[in-house]
C-alpha cells in the first residue's frame, strides 16, 4: 500500500469520525379501495334512463421523508381508474394518464419561534370546510405561543394568470386565532379572496372579483354531548354585472352549521343541521369547499371518481363541492362487535337559495345505511347505499336509489 493511499484512508476515517451522525427516515402510508355500485334515477326521472353499474378503484400513497423531527418533505400520489375504462382500467392496463400528484410540500418547525410551516401543494381546510377543504398550492404558518393558543396564517394560490398581469391571479388569505377556554376550542377568523373564486358552479365572475369573510368555529362538550359549530358571513363585489344575471354586481352569503354527537356504549348518535348559500348567486362564494353529508345528494361513500359514479346526473346538485344547501341529518353508528358495525342516517335536503335565477330545488327525504366488516386488520368490507324519496321539485319527482360494496385497505 502506497504512502499516499494510506494518508487518504486516514483522512477519510478521521472525517467520518468527526462528522455528526444522522439518519433519514422515510415513512409510507396510504390506502387502496375498489368499489362496485349501481344507481338509478339520480336525475329524478324514470322516463330518462340514467341507470349505471360499474366498478372503480383508487390508490393513494403518501411518503414522508424526514432528516430530523423538525423537517420533512411529503409527497403523495393518486391513481383513479374505472374497470373497463380507458388507460389502466382497460385490457392491457398500459396507462400513462391516470397518475396524479396529490401532495408535494415541505413541513418544518422553527423551534425558537414555536412555529410550524407547510409550504407547497397540500391539504388545507378553512372555515369548517365551507371555504376550502381540498389540496392546493399554498402556505400555512402556525405560531403556537402556548399549549392553549395559536395563530394561523394561510394562503391559497388558486389561479396563476398571465405572468405580466397579476389581476388574472386568484389568491385567498386566511388569518385565524385558536384558543381553548374551559374545555372549548374557539377559532375566530377573517379572510380575503382576491380574484374570481374557483368553487364549483360559480360562473360569470370577473378577474376583479373580491370577497371578505368573517367567521368563527367552536367545539366542545355540554355534559356528555359533543358539539361543533361554524358560522361565516361574507360580502363580495364583482366590479361589474355577473354574466347571466341582471343588475347584480355584489352580494352576501352565509354558512352556518351545528353538529351534536352522543356516545352511549357501543352506539354513537348524531344530529346535524346546516345552511350555506348566497343571496344573489345561490352558491356560497368559496375557493373549493367540500361537505359530503349524504349518499344520494352529496355523493356519500360511493361518489364520483372516474366518470362513473353517484353525483354526475343532476347539475349543479349531487356534489359535495356544491355550496348551496339546507339540510338536516340524524342517525348513528352501532358497533356489533370488534370487527362489525352498522350505521344509518336520515337526511332532508334542499338548495338554500335560487341558483343564478333558477328557483331552488327541494330534493326530498333520504335514508342511507351501511354495514362494515373488518376482515383482517387494515382491510374492511363495506356494503350499503341510499334511497331518496324525491320531492316534486327534483326532476320529475321520481325516487332514486344507490347501492354499492367496497373493499378498503389502509396501511
Amino acid at each position: 500500500m502506497s504512502k499516499v493511499f494510506k494518508v487518504l484512508v486516514a483522512l477519510v476515517a478521521m472525517t467520518a469520525l468527526a462528522a455528526p451522525a444522522f439518519a433519514i427516515t422515510a415513512d409510507f402510508t396510504g390506502f387502496y379501495q375498489v368499489r362496485a355500485f349501481s344507481y338509478d334515477n339520480l336525475n329524478g326521472d324514470d322516463d330518462v334512463d340514467d341507470n349505471t353499474t360499474g366498478v372503480d378503484q383508487r390508490f393513494r400513497l403518501w411518503n414522508s421523508t424526514a432528516l430530523n423531527e423538525n423537517v420533512k418533505a411529503v409527497f403523495a400520489l393518486e391513481i383513479d381508474t374505472l374497470w373497463g375504462g380507458s388507460g389502466s382500467g382497460n385490457v392491457g392496463a398500459d396507462d400513462r394518464d391516470s397518475l396524479e400528484v396529490k401532495n408535494m410540500y415541505l413541513d418544518f418547525n422553527i423551534p425558537a419561534a414555536t412555529t410550524n410551516v407547510k409550504a407547497g401543494v397540500h391539504y388545507m381546510k378553512f372555515g369548517g370546510g365551507f371555504i376550502q377543504a381540498d389540496d392546493a398550492a399554498g402556505l400555512q404558518v402556525r405560531y403556537t405561543p402556548t399549549k392553549e393558543t395559536s395563530i394561523l396564517f394561510g394562503m391559497t394560490k388558486a389561479v396563476e394568470g398571465a405572468v405580466t398581469n397579476d389581476s388574472d391571479d386568484t389568491n385567498y388569505y386566511h388569518l385565524q386565532y385558536d384558543g381553548t377556554f374551559g374545555g372549548w376550542k374557539i377559532s375566530p377568523f377573517i379572510a380575503y379572496l382576491d380574484g374570481a373564486p374557483t368553487g364549483l358552479s360559480l360562473t360569470g365572475l370577473s378577474e376583479d372579483f373580491t370577497a371578505y369573510y368573517g367567521g368563527i368555529e367552536a367545539a366542545g362538550k355540554v355534559g356528555p354531548v359533543a358539539l361543533k359549530a361554524t358560522a361565516i358571513y361574507n360580502s363580495w363585489d364583482n366590479d361589474e354585472n355577473v354574466t347571466g344575471l341582471t343588475n347584480v354586481d355584489d352580494g352576501t352569503g352565509m354558512a352556518l352549521s351545528i353538529n351534536a354527537a352522543y356516545t352511549m356504549g357501543a352506539a354513537k348518535l348524531m344530529a346535524e343541521a346546516a345552511y350555506y348559500g348566497d343571496d344573489e348567486l345561490g352558491t356560497f362564494v368559496n375557493v373549493r369547499g367540500y361537505n359530503n353529508f349524504s349518499e344520494m345528494v352529496a355523493g356519500g361513500r360511493f361518489d364520483t371518481r372516474t366518470g362513473m359514479g353517484g353525483n354526475t346526473s343532476v347539475v349543479p346538485a349531487n356534489a359535495s363541492y356544491y355550496m348551496n344547501y339546507v339540510y338536516f341529518k340524524a342517525g348513528g353508528d352501532y358497533k356489533l362487535n370488534d370487527t362489525q358495525s352498522i350505521s344509518a342516517f336520515y337526511v332532508f335536503s334542499k338548495e338554500a337559495e335560487d341558483y343564478y335565477g333558477r328557483d331552488s330545488i327541494t330534493f326530498g327525504h333520504e335514508i342511507d345505511a351501511y354495514y362494515d366488516h373488518a376482515i383482517v386488520p387494515g382491510l374492511t368490507f363495506t356494503v350499503g347505499g341510499g334511497y331518496l324519496l324525491a320531492d316534486d321539485d327534483f326532476g320529475a319527482g321520481d325516487d332514486a336509489y344507490k347501492v354499492g360494496t367496497a373493499l378498503t385497505y389502509k396501511f
